[in-house]
């Protein structure tokens, strides 16, 4: 007991300050993986989880479609993709997005990609509080963590 309580007292968790973090971290935590938004829920929905599933599944970034590869026609190429010289589509956005996601995807299938945004918005919360707080102090963090919040 008497490590616990110098393990305590050592990092500072009985601070107000601490808890508060704590708490609002907790709070979104449950609000996010309680009611999850897929990521790819955007102005074009569904884009974003092809293009993983693509990837992870057939290794590859480009789609094709029998009528762009018989007639090269931009009729056949969806709204936010390219039509490349090879007569398939790429998509105009960065991959990073389709990238980061394949590692969920891999690891839970579709609903890894369901969980793939508040995953992210969480582990985004936790750097940006402990980038305030080293750089200036723990209320900082706890202010700019609650203007992210709210």
């Amino acid at each position: 007991m008497n490590h616990l309580n110098q393990l305590i007292y050592k990092n500072n968790i009985t601070n107000p300050v601490f808890l508060s973090k704590i708490a609002l971290l907790l709070f979104t935590a449950f609000f996010l993986f309680s009611n999850p938004i897929p990521f790819y829920e955007a102005a074009d929905p569904y884009i974003y989880a092809l293009t993983t599933i693509n990837l992870v599944e057939n290794g590859q970034y480009e789609f094709t479609n029998p009528l762009l590869s018989e007639t090269g026609d931009w009729v056949f190429v969806p709204q936010v993709f390219s039509k490349t010289i090879h007569d398939t589509a790429v998509p105009d956005y960065n991959p990073g997005l389709p990238v980061f996601s394949t590692i969920f995807y891999s690891l839970g299938g579709v609903y890894g990609l369901l969980y793939a945004g508040p995953i992210f918005t969480l582990l985004s919360l936790i750097v940006i509080e402990r980038v305030s707080t080293k750089l200036f102090n723990g209320t900082v963090g706890l202010f700019v963590l609650g203007q992210f919040l709210f």
